[in-house]
């Protein structure tokens, strides 16, 4: 419970990078290398940007943003100026924006 009090914005991200960095050096522990110098960076979670999307209510709304968060019972979606929470059983349809792929590089 003192550590939950203590948590503030500030203290979460020293979190995160403190275990973004343990986790390089367990990886390059792993590949027997020095610690720094594995040449791998361990996936930052402050670096992933939540994909786009655009959904349409039974109602026939149309709400666009970043899906935040989504499991069998909510669908969040932060739009530029609020946070919509949606019953998945309310969505009749969700766009969302994938990732761009250059064809010419990767034919599959």
């Amino acid at each position: 419970m003192e550590m939950a009090r203590q948590m503030n914005p500030e203290s979460s991200s020293t979190a995160l990078r403190n275990y973004d960095s343990a986790l390089s050096n367990a990886i390059a522990a792993r590949l027997n290398r020095e610690p720094g110098q594995s040449g791998i960076a361990a996936a930052s979670l402050e670096k992933m940007t939540p994909p786009q999307v655009e959904v349409t209510t039974r109602g026939g709304e149309k709400i666009s943003g970043y899906l935040t968060r989504e499991d069998a019972e909510w669908v969040v979606i932060r739009t530029a100026d609020s946070e919509e929470r949606l019953r998945p059983a309310d969505i009749t349809r969700m766009k969302r924006e994938l990732p761009k792929i250059d064809l010419k590089k990767n034919p599959k």
